[in-house]
């Protein structure tokens, strides 16, 4: 998959990536450390807001408790951003929630257990 296709799934938050809801995670550069929150994380890159971000192009790490992985910023625009990761990465190391099946079971589940509450 081409660089500008993934670039464009993580901007328009698709491609099955976890919804975040606002994970805090550091992103670092040479120069810089920038405090981050995590709205969309995929196995390929992620989609990160923060009031200022790196230029795209360049390398960066993004760190989250004992985690971390080397990507590379692909678009900055109006304080959010995306980054291509250099693997792919194991969304849950990141403490993502799962989508899909496993969180439709999940809230299946939620939902049994409040109707037995009332």
């Amino acid at each position: 998959m081409g660089s500008s296709r993934v670039a464009g799934l993580i901007r328009d938050g698709e491609s099955g990536a976890t919804r975040a809801r606002g994970l805090t995670a550091q992103l670092r550069t040479a120069p810089a450390s920038y405090a981050v929150r995590i709205r969309d994380l995929s196995a390929l890159g992620a989609r990160i807001e923060a009031e200022r971000l790196p230029s795209p192009g360049m390398i960066v790490c993004l760190q989250r408790g004992g985690a971390a992985v080397f990507g590379v910023m692909a678009w900055v625009e109006d304080g959010q951003g995306g980054i291509l990761f250099d693997e792919e990465l194991d969304t849950q190391i990141f403490g993502a929630e799962p989508q899909g099946a496993e969180r439709l079971a999940r809230a299946a589940s939620a939902g049994e257990i409040w109707a037995r509450l009332r």
